[in-house]
């Protein structure tokens, strides 16, 4: 049974160029990473570059030494490209006795990572708006993704603050879901863009690509019986004009228009524009409402903090 059908939050469209705006929109133990890393994207990551090739056989050495937990660390970084210690924690350390005992796992875990070189630390900021402190953030380096993907073509680099903004947003998002989809005892499969992207054809028959940040099946029961809800999941970061914000919502109507759903999902998800401030949640959902090419019941729009209300079936 599908109740709601289901749910799309939007990739960030565009980025605050400013320490004042990023903090005002993502929690700050999130974004204050972003603004601890120099703007240069393109350049190594500081230890980037110090780090030695990985061998065969000491990549085959790790890789029968790696934990079940060492693993889950390398798939969520290869999945967001950049985490903070926070969020690795909350993905991967959530059965300890304490938050305390999980925050000394994770730094001690990440630490060992670091050491065989297939983690890399973003080099901090010295000073700036947060005094100096500034929560690590994490990406892979070239030897954990050549563990992970099999790959040498990966290079660690230190990234924009709008690039680094976009990745630890969209991180926070998906461990929102989570944490949702677990405190309502509810069976969640998600998939990171791009492999949450979709194709289809327009109107021309030229091949076309969707670009959400999530892709959300979430599946449990309620008073009617079991369901099965799709959800596309974007995030808006409060800085794009409002007339690109509906012409992509135009992409998704014309994705429910081709049909290319059908095989996929059996149902066309909702698309959900999440966003941290409720004055922009009004914009964009008064915007929508005006746009009448626009179809009723696709669209929604939530804050972050209210998400748990849409994956619960009790706001619309």
């Amino acid at each position: 049974m599908m109740r709601h059908t289901s749910l799309i939050l939007t990739a960030p469209l565009a980025y605050p160029f400013g320490y004042s705006d990023i903090r005002s929109i993502w929690p700050v133990s999130c974004l204050s990473a972003a603004l601890a890393v120099p703007n240069d994207r393109g350049h190594s990551a500081s230890e980037a570059h110090k780090v030695s090739r990985l061998g065969h056989r000491r990549a085959d050495h790790l890789r029968a030494t790696l934990s079940e937990r060492d693993w889950r660390i390398l798939q969520r970084l290869g999945e967001h490209g950049f985490l903070t210690t926070d969020q690795v924690q909350r993905f991967v350390f959530t059965d300890h006795a304490s938050p305390a005992t999980a925050t000394r796992s994770t730094r001690r875990t990440l630490s060992r990572l670091e050491r065989h070189q297939l983690i890399v630390r973003l080099a901090r900021q010295q000073g700036g708006p947060y005094g100096g402190s500034h929560p690590a953030s994490w990406q892979l380096s070239s030897g954990g993704a050549r563990l992970l993907r099999g790959t040498e073509k990966h290079r660690a680099t230190r990234p924009s603050v709008r690039w680094l903004a976009h990745c630890l947003a969209t991180a926070e998002t998906h461990l929102h879901v989570r944490e949702c989809a677990r405190s309502h005892r509810l069976s969640v499969d998600l998939t990171v863009e791009p492999d949450a992207w979709r194709h289809y054809l327009g109107h021309g028959g030229q091949r076309l690509t969707l670009k959400p940040d999530l892709l959300v099946r979430l599946r449990g029961e309620d008073t009617d019986g079991s369901f099965d809800d799709w959800w596309f999941i974007e995030v808006d970061l409060g800085t794009e004009s409002l007339p690109t914000v509906i012409n992509k919502c135009g992409q998704y109507a014309a994705y429910c228009a081709s049909g290319s759903w059908d095989d996929s999902f059996g149902v066309m998800p909702r698309v959900l524009w999440v966003t941290d401030k409720q004055r922009r949640v009004d914009q964009i959902r008064q915007s929508i409402a005006r746009k009448r090419s626009l179809a009723d019941g696709l669209f929604s729009t939530s804050t972050l903090a209210n998400l748990s209300d849409y994956l619960d079936g009790s706001a619309t």
